[in-house]
């Protein structure tokens, strides 16, 4: 099941942390409290400033699997961050027992 939630969804950050905190593959830029920076300071970038953001998770039994950070600008879907720190852009974020299947 893939559901679609706002930034300021408290169930995306309970969702976001869990998999960052569970997952030792994930780099630092992924975690919630760096992306909240780039949320907050993107509003000042006049290019970001009509992007349409998405964060959709991908559940099975209940259990978020992965996290897709997404936004939607000039009709194009990408990753969300869009290199605002020089970090380039997040990536997924997903359980670290997740497997192909």
């Amino acid at each position: 099941m893939l559901t679609m939630y706002k930034w300021d969804s408290p169930a995306l950050k309970q969702i976001w942390q869990k998999l960052y905190a569970d997952n030792p593959y994930l780099f630092p830029y992924s975690s919630w409290e760096y992306n909240e920076q780039i949320y907050k300071y993107m509003k000042v970038k006049p290019s970001s400033m009509f992007q349409k953001n998405f964060f959709c998770v991908y559940e099975e039994e209940k259990k978020p699997l992965v996290l897709f950070p997404l936004y939607l600008k000039k009709n194009k879907l990408r990753l969300f961050g869009e290199n605002i720190s020089g970090a380039g852009h997040l990536d997924l974020l997903y359980d670290a027992a997740i497997t192909t299947k």
